[in-house]
């Protein structure tokens, strides 16, 4: 029984001490994780109602940046496989430059060409892309959240089981885990920092809060966001942040190749 008990020691001070040399080996995209999410979450008691429509409607600054951020994580991670020669990089890369496009229907609204009809009548708003699709919007005719099976195919859904099983669950069975460890190494699988990961967990519970909380907020600030807009633009600063942290995600790995264990600054 004391030798169990020692043996639980030992693998959370493993643990912990993992997480401190990341905290330490990637002290700087903290940094900037945390003072954007700041930035953009308290953004809405800190500007006027005209200026929040210009930074957050549809195809406004906060739309063209999430795109922009897509974008740079695909150049990235493209790059991560022009370096090392790992398929797992070029997946990601395709993803996120699919993303990007998404995001700005392709250029539809910037080149101003039309959607074919074929698609334009399953598009919720007409545009060409696939995420306003009926099958993968988030909502139903009418404008109320999915709910219960027809959710499971909602791109906000699935983006989320994307984020919380790549920046969450893998990083910590990572940590935690010696023959996952073997197995993403043996696999090509670049393994994101549990302490970049715990972001995307973050940023998504401050933005269900603000939703919960906004109708108090907003009376309480009467010249910040309505009611009535107040979903979308909550869902595009938490679409922003969480393209940022993709970001310094694609970076460091840029930087770091295939990581195996989190590296001790003592060693380097």
């Amino acid at each position: 029984m004391r030798q169990h008990y020692k043996d639980i020691t030992l693998a959370i001070s493993a643990v912990h001490n993992k997480v401190i040399n990341q905290c330490i080996n990637c002290w700087s995209y903290i940094l900037v994780i945390v003072i954007v999410l700041s930035m953009t979450h308290l953004s809405i008691f800190l500007i006027d109602l005209n200026t929040y429509h210009w930074v957050y409607s549809e195809d406004g600054v906060i739309e063209n940046l999430t795109a922009g951020l897509f974008l740079l994580s695909a150049i990235i991670f493209g790059l991560s496989f022009i370096r090392y020669r790992r398929i797992f990089y070029i997946v990601f890369a395709l993803i996120f430059f699919i993303a990007f496009g998404e995001e700005i229907s392709w250029g539809q609204r910037i080149l101003g060409f039309s959607t074919p009809a074929s698609l334009a009548s399953i598009n919720v708003q007409g545009e060409l892309n696939l995420h306003n699709l009926e099958l993968f919007n988030a909502y139903v005719e009418g404008g109320e959240p999915k709910v219960g099976l027809d959710k499971i195919f909602s791109i906000t859904f699935l983006y989320k089981i994307f984020w919380l099983v790549y920046g969450i669950m893998i990083p910590l069975l990572f940590l935690c885990s010696e023959r996952i460890r073997n197995l993403t190494t043996a696999w090509g699988i670049a393994v994101a920092p549990i302490v970049i990961g715990i972001f995307f967990l973050i940023n998504w519970a401050i933005m269900k809060l603000s939703m919960q909380y906004a109708q108090i907020a907003f009376s309480i600030y009467p010249d910040g966001l309505r009611q009535s807009s107040q979903g979308h633009y909550l869902m595009e600063i938490y679409e922003f942040s969480s393209s940022l942290i993709f970001l310094c995600t694609s970076i460091y790995f840029y930087r770091q190749g295939i990581p195996t264990e989190p590296k001790n600054p003592k060693s380097q």
